[in-house]
């Protein structure tokens, strides 16, 4: 186990020094340096981060010791599950009204075949987007539905986002998880774009909230739990159709299930229906997408002609973005996550919480996010599931920072040690399991029951005039039977 546990973190800290090294040289050639500025870049702002960020945060920490129990606890409670989600939903609402830009939405191909007259129905992401674009049409003004649907659509993927998150890693991690989505460029630029880049995180948000609720689920509810095993499951064949994208989120999903169940054999089981249901959905929804998509020909050439098209989506790497190329005030932005998932790297002990929950299905999800990312070639303004993943390890590297160390032992300590140790000495403990110096050995040959010593008593306790033994008898008294 604690092998694993290292990998993973050797694993994660490849993974974000290559998403780090990316955005230091996208800004080392937005300011016009050479590339041998790329390196001191990267290694300036770490440099940067830990000694003017982390050294003295810890530092306070030793000296404040603040209780960090509520950051890794949240799961339950009114407050961080109605009133949080509500205020960052109209924190989100509030930063795309007052910050949005005021040269309209941006038109792509989403919203010629939303006006256009001949659109059908298609499993794919784009064209999913550009048919909800269409039905709300009919509710809002052509001026605004593009603004008005990735508005609602950010507004609810981010409470599903939340949701999922505070169940698996507490209320801390999906605040920082949710602030990441509202400010950062890649969300707030794709509210004005008719782009589905807001479906798809709604998409990726229900799942995630799904597992979570998979997980929350106690032992005695295995109906629930099966049931949720098979939804989320057909979900995530059904979304690996809909956008390549999405099958990091199968991916995290089958780590979710690693993590969650213990046994060798429940595991196997579980990942082995979790891959059936994914087939079934991924097959169920190009089946549904032949029936009612409007295509000619026989059943079996409309299923060939959508899985090509599917394929097609890996051999030419096109982007459903509207490219507008970010500036260097968004790369800087971009560094806000980058900083605090850096701290996650540090912690105060070598067993304080690291690695235990879901870390390392959090650690696949981003992987898989960033490489997919990477092979397609995906624009900024695509890469916002992946900064949300950063905005989860955020919250994990302030927790880990403001987690105090360990002090050296004062006096105070020395006396709530041996209080402990009082304590521990008046509950049993677990029999020895030998003898000890100077004891004999137990004798494992089949012996008679050894005997008890048992011990009589007398029915009444005599007087002291009644402590007599001589009876007197008369001398014509021949001890002779009479009749």
């Amino acid at each position: 186990m604690e092998k694993r546990n290292h990998f993973i973190w050797f694993l994660y800290a490849c993974i974000l020094c290559l998403c780090f090294s990316v955005v230091t040289a996208s800004l080392t050639r937005l300011m016009g340096l050479p590339v041998q500025f790329y390196f001191l870049l990267t290694a300036a702002a770490a440099a940067v981060a830990l000694l003017a960020i982390y050294l003295p945060a810890r530092l306070m920490a030793a000296k404040w010791r603040p209780g960090t129990d509520w950051m890794f606890e949240g799961k339950k409670g009114g407050f961080s599950s109605l009133l949080i989600p509500v205020a960052l939903t109209a924190l989100l609402v509030c930063a795309r009204l007052f910050f949005a830009p005021d040269t309209g939405a941006m038109e792509g191909q989403a919203w010629r075949q939303a006006v256009s007259e001949d659109a059908v129905f298609s499993p794919f992401l784009g064209d999913l987007y550009a048919l909800l674009l269409r039905a709300a049409m009919s509710v809002l003004s052509e001026d605004a539905v593009v603004f008005g649907v990735n508005v609602a659509l950010q507004a609810a993927g981010l409470l599903f986002f939340y949701g999922g998150i505070r169940r698996l890693e507490g209320a801390f991690c999906g605040i920082t998880a949710a602030l990441a989505a509202i400010f950062l460029p890649p969300f707030s630029d794709s509210a004005m774009a008719a782009e589905p880049q807001s479906l798809l995180f709604f998409f990726a948000s229900l799942l995630i909230w799904l597992g979570g609720l998979f997980v929350s689920q106690k032992g005695t509810r295995r109906v629930l739990r099966g049931f949720l095993l098979v939804l989320v499951s057909l979900l995530c064949g059904m979304g690996i159709l809909t956008a390549p994208l999405l099958s990091s989120i199968f991916f995290f999903w089958l780590a979710i299930l690693a993590v969650r169940f213990r046994s060798v054999r429940t595991r196997g089981l579980a990942v082995g229906a979790a891959l059936c249901g994914g087939l079934c959905g991924f097959c169920a929804l190009i089946l549904a997408g032949a029936l009612w998509g409007g295509q000619a020909g026989s059943l079996s050439g409309r299923v060939t002609s959508l899985l090509e098209s599917w394929l097609a989506l890996f051999a030419s790497r096109e982007t459903d973005a509207i490219l507008h190329s970010p500036s260097l005030t968004d790369y800087w932005a971009a560094l806000a996550v980058f900083v605090p998932a850096l701290f996650a790297l540090f912690s105060p002990v070598p067993d304080a919480r690291r690695g235990r929950d879901f870390f390392p299905a959090w650690t696949v999800l981003l992987g898989a996010v960033a490489a997919w990312e990477t092979l397609s070639k995906a624009p900024f303004q695509e890469q916002g599931l992946r900064f949300a993943c950063l905005g989860i390890f955020s919250g994990m590297g302030i927790r880990n920072m403001l987690q105090p160390p360990p002090c050296p032992e004062t006096d105070a300590g020395k006396s709530g040690r041996k209080q402990r140790e009082k304590a521990e000495e008046t509950v049993p403990g677990p029999a020895p399991s030998g003898p000890a110096p100077g004891e004999y050995l137990e004798n494992p040959l089949p012996v008679p029951k050894r005997h008890k010593r048992r011990e009589m008593g007398y029915g009444f306790e005599p007087r002291q005039d009644q402590m007599y033994y001589e009876i007197p008898v008369a001398d014509s008294d021949d001890f002779d039977l009479k009749e």
